[in-house]
């Protein structure tokens, strides 16, 4: 892991690869850049630079020191922006997951340079706080995964939720970026969600030309694919929402191979277009 200073707050990332295109990594709430350990040491590595990294308040970058600013889509967004611009990172194809792939919307909303953007787990908001869960199925309750702290149980749960039932094949590492993760990067980017305090995600898809690629695992257990199938797109590749076999909410996890392949081929097609 490498590290360098945003703003008076230390953010850390792991990079990989190497190659004239870069794809950068972003996790989803309570997890950190090693959720994608195998993308960097797979074959998506033999052919582009990887970059990932840790949010403030999670993994090992440090907690912001201004929460209300950082710990929302927008401060978020600015962050991994004002990163990119230090690493000297032009036009990456930026690939998000659940929470990240939010912030990853929000970076295009506010004018991020990128070749393509593939989002995870996730579905674009439009800030109106009344249909902030649509693109989840109604029988979700996602409250206490944005919780100042878990107990045992809660993590449980969580982890349930983020993967499958099935603990043997979690990341082991899981509990402990739950645990470490700041309390309040949990509650204030919840409370900013529903106060609507980010661009609307959805008029954004339906407008922007970016190629936009959208990934589900077939056996999500949490997302509501109908409804996000039913959004206007200017441009979703492929024309439709891709699904992998086998995958739950995180498919790069439970089907790594797989989805570096999909990966692999959206990068080639979107950096050969420019």
């Amino acid at each position: 892991m490498t590290a360098i200073d945003v703003n008076g707050c230390r953010i850390a990332y792991r990079e990989a690869g190497h190659g004239d295109w870069t794809l950068v990594f972003l996790h989803g709430n309570s997890m950190s850049s090693e959720i994608f350990k195998a993308q960097f040491n797979g074959l998506l590595a033999e052919k582009y630079r990887l970059l990932a990294f840790d949010l403030p308040g999670h993994g090992r970058s440090d907690n912001a020191t201004a929460p209300e600013a950082t710990y929302t889509l927008p401060g978020y967004a600015s962050v991994i922006r004002s990163a990119l611009e230090q690493l000297q990172v032009i036009s990456p194809v930026m690939i998000g997951f659940s929470l990240g792939g939010n912030v990853a919307l929000e970076m295009l909303a506010s004018g991020q340079d990128m070749a393509g953007l593939m989002i995870i787990g996730a579905a674009p908001l439009s800030g109106d706080p009344a249909h902030l869960m649509d693109g989840f199925l109604p029988h979700i309750d996602l409250s206490f995964g944005f919780n100042d702290s878990f107990d045992d149980e809660e993590v449980e749960a969580y982890a349930q939720n983020a993967f499958h039932a099935d603990a043997t094949t979690r990341p082991k590492f899981f509990e402990q970026d739950v645990r470490r993760t700041d309390g309040k990067a949990r509650t204030t980017v919840i409370a900013s969600l529903a106060t609507g305090n980010y661009a609307d995600q959805v008029a954004l898809v339906g407008t922007n030309p970016m190629p936009l690629a959208i990934v589900f695992g077939a056996n999500d257990e949490l997302m509501n694919t109908d409804h996000i199938s039913s959004l206007d797109f200017a441009n979703l590749w492929r024309g439709t929402i891709q699904t992998l076999a086998d995958g739950h909410h995180s498919p790069f996890w439970d089907v790594p191979r797989n989805f570096d392949v999909l990966v692999n081929t959206f990068a080639d097609q979107v950096v050969n277009t420019l």
